[in-house]
């Protein structure tokens, strides 16, 4: 018999607001490391021109739906701000 696996993360168990700040967070983490990874593969010696076009392309799939999820463009333009101004929902993250 097949072994089942344990659900390490019940979001059941949050209230919904509460899962949606938490997808919503998961998301902007993946867009910062996907972005990292574009950022050192783009700086490679040998590039890999199919990659980092494919990674363009992901990084365009994820924008586009954090900007669906948070209903502006606030966080894409914090992101990519060169000042180092604190986000207004940092400490609503923090919680989680």
């Amino acid at each position: 018999m097949a072994e089942q696996l344990q659900n390490l993360i019940d979001l059941g168990q949050f209230p919904k607001n509460d899962v949606e700040l938490i997808a919503r967070e998961f998301l902007r983490v993946v867009y910062i490391e996907s972005i990292q990874d574009y950022a050192e593969e783009s700086q490679k010696t040998e590039k890999n021109n199919e990659l980092i076009t494919n990674m363009e392309r992901a990084l365009q799939a994820i924008e586009t739906v954090i900007v669906m999820l948070d209903g502006d463009e606030e966080f894409l333009k914090y992101i990519h701000a060169d000042s180092g101004e604190e986000s207004t929902e940092d400490e609503e993250y923090d919680r989680f």
